[in-house]
């Protein structure tokens, strides 16, 4: 990927997330709730939110990540195949400001871009336009056709089991750069991620 994307940030597309999602969404220990969030967003005056929205916007131009962006709280949820810890799904619980930075710029405009540009590998089944039942799709058919002819074969399933917890920060700047992340956001991530204080929660 040879063209980098644009981080400009805009108070409607902040506005816009708050609006939709919905109000019982967990976040971080601070205090500042979704619904806080989403109150504002709906209020005629977008006085207040537009000071919240320029504290992120500050912060990310400045890649000087918030104090309060620094404590993340993990927690692990059932994955409905039982109780064990091996069958627990671990989240991470972010500031609803930073979530949003991090859903927008690169959870949708990195990703978007990536795809447009053909960086993703045709392995790669989590990314736009494919079901998640594709891969075991792939999967059936490829054994079938093995069995069929007779033939022998192998399959790599590559499944990044727990990885938001375990990425490497210098690796994912490299990563960011090589799909289109201007240089600036990737300092800003970097230092957010080198800073992060992970604790963990239990019900």
């Amino acid at each position: 990927v040879t063209e980098e994307i644009s981080t400009k940030l805009h108070l409607k597309d902040f506005i816009q997330l708050f609006k939709s999602i919905p109000e019982n969404t967990a976040s971080s220990v601070s205090g500042l709730h979704y619904g806080h969030y989403r109150v504002l967003s709906k209020m005629e005056d977008t006085t207040i939110i537009q000071v919240l929205f320029d504290m992120v916007d500050i912060a990310f131009t400045t890649h000087s990540p918030l104090p309060r962006w620094q404590h993340v709280t993990q927690l692990m949820l059932e994955k409905g195949k039982g109780s064990g810890i091996e069958n627990l799904r671990v989240i991470q619980l972010l500031e609803a400001d930073l979530n949003w930075l991090l859903r927008f710029l690169w959870g949708k405009r990195l990703d978007h871009h990536a795809t447009e540009a053909g960086a993703y590998n045709e392995a790669q089944f989590a990314s736009p336009g494919k079901l998640c039942q594709s891969a075991i799709l792939n999967k059936v058919l490829f054994f079938d056709l093995l069995r069929q002819n007779r033939h022998y074969g192998a399959l790599i399933d590559n499944d990044a089991t727990a990885a938001f917890d375990r990425v490497l920060p210098a690796l994912c700047v490299v990563t960011c750069k090589q799909l289109g992340m201007p240089k600036h956001a990737q300092r800003f991530f970097f230092k957010m991620l080198r800073q992060t204080i992970y604790t963990t929660t239990t019900a």
